[in-house]
């Protein structure tokens, strides 16, 4: 028990405790206004909690605060961490306040929120980067007696009068709002998938290192290490997996199998099969589960996930990476966004724990295939990766051109090859350099891109996922996988319809104000460039309205659909049976 000095002690230590901190925040309050009072600063927020990255971008400010006394301009940089699950509520908060960061990292937030809180890069995008002709001059006086500096200087005299945009690997395809007719971001890095692979455990169990190159092999590949771990009572699975991996495998491998029937059901040939023509194809009853490609597609990876762990769809991503780092699976798949984390975690381990780590890309299913070739489209291409770790700057920002500066800085090839040393990640800029252990991601733009799926919109996508889920277990069969998915995706594809169609119909106001705005300024710019920029965005605003105002015509023709059926072959498919009322119902007809 507690004496009264004793307690009387433990209050004065817990007070102390408390001034300690308090004084502490005012010291750091006292010195973030001297710096604001004495330095032009902006603050940048990220989730990218990995010590590669934080690292990094530590190194970009401290280039880009002493590029900048160069000038003569005294400028801080603070990079602010916030968590990922945290993240969306404190930029929803932060930017309704008006109070965030210069520069955010996009995404985790609603789409609404870029045309309202983020200004648009377009303009600025459209011209030459000015710093890349600044370094080439600095390359040109270090060149006698540097080899690095003259290294440089034709990746960079590549990009000198290209607009900055150009420099991008992928032309920040993704950065663009289709919506806005925007970009509003600049990425820093490329992120591409690939299967890890433990070459200890494949020379114990195959007596090579050789990774498999087709599906068969990689299938046979994990028999005999699922038939090793056996004979040698070691706790071994070929193939580390949980939720997260077995969602990718579904992407690649669909994909592989089933890109011809998303062409086939492209019915505007726009090179996607939308959310709106797999309605129409399910309408038809020309799309069901009882397709015999899908099926195959389906059991091709029920036949993978045998060799997963039991129980993997109750494991989460970190079970599954844990397993991999402990030599306790063969394999395991990621992107390259876990390679540092996997590799520095594997080195850290004792020395009979550690081992060499190999990457390959996910096999290739061939129509040579003894089971699945019959179906083989080829493999999916990686052309719509983008760039990803993408910045774009507040309104709000007192500091806008300091803002572009620092993101023109980051995204010089030198800088981009630095920052994306530390966090080991592939660079999104041109002439950029890869580090060795990340050239097995380099992107590879062969193959297709979209896959045939059920994903009628969000309600329809869960649907599919809540009977995927049991059978790729192997807990339901096939036939009950179609049969509850049948049962279940009419109304829920009824549902997200009319959802889309409403979104059109409240879009059509403010397409009509863009267009106007649009309109205007083409009249009023002062140069054919900016004339020829607005009227670009005026006739692409002019095709998401005429798609936008014609939705209500597209949705009677899709009704049609019941009446044209019934005539050509006197029924009605199950679908259209029960997904009809149930869009009627939903939009009040």
């Amino acid at each position: 028990m507690a004496t009264p000095a004793s307690s009387r002690w433990i209050n004065l230590l817990g007070l102390g405790v408390l001034v300690f901190c308090y004084l502490g925040a005012l010291v750091n309050v006292f010195r973030i206004q001297r710096d604001e009072l004495t330095h032009d600063t902006i603050r940048i927020v990220h989730w990218q909690l990995e010590s590669g990255v934080r690292d990094g971008v530590t190194e970009m400010i401290r280039r880009f605060e002493a590029h900048m006394v160069k000038t003569g301009r005294r400028v801080r940089v603070v990079q602010i961490l916030i968590p990922e699950g945290a993240y969306k509520q404190y930029v929803t908060t932060q930017t309704i306040g008006r109070t965030a960061p210069d520069l955010v990292e996009l995404g985790r937030f609603p789409g609404e929120f870029y045309g309202r809180y983020f200004l648009p890069l377009s303009d600025v995008l459209k011209e030459p980067n000015p710093l890349v002709a600044d370094r080439i001059v600095e390359f040109e006086k270090e060149a006698a007696t540097n080899a690095t500096a003259a290294a440089w200087i034709e990746p960079y005299s590549k990009l000198r009068d290209l607009p900055w945009i150009e420099s991008f690997t992928d032309g920040l395809r993704t950065q663009f709002r289709e919506e806005a007719q925007e970009y509003f971001g600049v990425g820093f890095s490329q992120f591409t998938v690939r299967i890890f692979y433990n070459k200890k455990i494949f020379r114990a169990a195959l007596g090579s290192t050789e990774p498999p190159a087709a599906f068969e092999e990689l299938l046979e590949v994990s028999r005999r290490i699922r038939a090793y771990a056996e004979e040698s009572g070691q706790d071994i699975v070929p193939i580390a997996s949980a939720d997260y991996q077995t969602g990718i495998f579904k992407d690649r491998f669909l994909t592989a199998l089933t890109a011809d029937l998303a062409l086939r059901f492209d019915v505007d040939l726009d090179g996607n099969c939308s959310e709106d023509e797999t309605v129409a194809a399910l309408l038809t009853g020309e799309w069901t589960p009882e397709d015999e490609q899908y099926r195959s597609a389906l059991a091709m990876l029920r036949e993978l996930s045998s060799f997963f762990p039991r129980g993997f769809m109750s494991f989460g991503r970190m079970d599954s990476a844990f397993s991999f780092i402990q030599g306790k699976a063969a394999m395991i798949t990621s992107g390259s966004w876990d390679a540092k984390s996997y590799l520095s975690n594997i080195e850290n381990q004792s020395p009979e724990q550690r081992f060499d780590v190999g990457i390959f890309d996910f096999p290739l299913i061939g129509p040579d295939d003894p089971k699945y070739g019959a179906y083989a489209d080829g493999r999916a291409t990686e052309a719509n990766t983008g760039t990803g770790f993408a910045f774009g700057m507040t309104r709000f920002s007192r500091h806008q051109d300091l803002c572009i500066e620092f993101l023109q800085f980051c995204t010089l090839p030198e800088n981009n090859t630095v920052l994306n040393a530390h966090a080991q990640w592939i660079p999104s800029v041109r002439g950029a350099r890869t580090t060795p252990m990340l050239s097995a991601f380099e992107p590879d733009f062969s193959g297709y891109w979209q896959r045939m799926h059920f994903g009628t919109g969000e309600r329809g996508t869960m649907v599919e996922r809540q009977v995927f889920w049991p059978f790729i277990s192997g807990e339901i069969d096939y036939e009950e996988y179609a049969s509850r998915l049948m049962k279940e995706l009419p109304d829920s594809a009824a549902v997200d319809f009319a959802r889309r169609y409403r979104a059109a119909r409240e879009s059509v106001p403010e397409l009509n104000g863009r267009r106007s705005a649009y309109l205007a300024a083409q009249a009023l710019a002062k140069s054919e460039e900016a004339r020829s920029g607005y009227r670009i965005k005026l006739l692409r605003t002019w095709d998401q309205l005429m798609g936008y105002e014609t939705k209500q015509a597209r949705t009677n023709a899709l009704l049609d659909h019941t009446k044209r059926q019934i005539e050509a072959i006197g029924d009605i498919s199950a679908f259209n049976r029960k997904f009809q009322p149930q869009l009627k119902r939903e939009l009040g007809l």
